[in-house]
């Protein structure tokens, strides 16, 4: 269930246990749907904080203090901090681009030309590649080097740098 969800049918029913504590005379009903209007409001609360932390962390709030609840402020921050990272108008070439979709096309195009190879394929071809060479050719540790380097190192090793 998502939480949009969740949050609608816990006040749903946060209004259905007061009408019916509002109608209720009898001790033993009135505690329990006590109870249960409580662990409703906690977690409505608990909701609400979830989305609170969630702001303060997209807003990247610099300073926040332990419990802070100010969802408004960290709410607008989180927006102004989205405007401001957002390319209203570029110029290309002398050319004003103010459409978003043409100018995510240009920063595309910019980074495509950025990254692309600008060398010769051919230029490394031949006796040069590395995954051509004759593997008879590299040389083949002995058993004896292969016991020598897998032995545990001491401590006098250790010290010798």
């Amino acid at each position: 269930m998502k939480l949009r969800e969740r949050e609608s049918n816990l006040k749903k029913r946060q209004d259905e246990v007061q009408k019916t504590l509002s109608c209720t005379y009898l001790d033993k009903d009135i505690n329990n749907l006590l109870v249960e209007l409580d662990t409703v409001k906690e977690d409505l609360e608990q909701i609400v904080n979830n989305q609170t932390m969630g702001a303060i962390i997209r807003s990247h709030a610099e300073h926040c203090e332990g419990n802070e609840r100010n969802s408004k402020y960290f709410l607008s921050l989180e927006k102004r901090n989205y405007k401001n990272k957002c390319i209203n108008k570029l110029v290309v070439n002398d050319i004003e681009i103010v459409s978003q979709e043409k100018i995510l096309n240009e920063e595309r195009q910019f980074y495509e030309n950025l990254y692309a190879s600008k060398e010769d394929p051919d230029k490394y071809s031949g006796d040069s590649n590395f995954f051509d060479f004759d593997l008879n050719f590299i040389p083949k540790l002995t058993d004896l080097e292969k016991d020598i380097c897998d032995a545990d190192i001491s401590e006098s090793e250790c010290v010798k740098v």
